[in-house]
């Protein structure tokens, strides 16, 4: 939920649906982070991945990245793309392009 601060109202609910899938974050939700340069636009990350969610619209979520295992405050938005850091032995830090949500090859 997102609330107005100066009322405490709720003002947006972020949900998929009612039904378990893929789409929702089905057991915790970890961290989120709002983007600066888009201020309705919105990154959580969980146990199964990162979603984007843009507020305006009648769907919110925009993207979801699968693969990182979020386990913390563990993503943020990069230039053109998603930071995001797993709780892994390998691979603990991925960035990913926001368009497709693919994983970027690493510099």
């Amino acid at each position: 939920r997102i609330y107005d601060i100066s009322s405490t109202d709720p003002i947006r609910v972020l949900e998929v649906g009612t039904k378990f899938d893929a789409l929702t974050h089905p057991v915790r939700t970890y961290c989120l982070r709002w983007s600066k340069k888009h201020p309705s636009m919105l990154l959580s990350g969980g146990w199964d991945g990162v979603k984007i969610w843009d507020t305006r619209g009648k769907d919110p979520l925009v993207r979801c990245i699968t693969g990182p295992q979020i386990t913390g405050e563990a993503v943020d938005w990069y230039q053109s793309g998603v930071l995001a850091a797993s709780h892994r032995p390998t691979e603990q830090v991925e960035l990913f392009d926001i368009g497709s949500g693919l994983k970027l090859p690493a510099a």
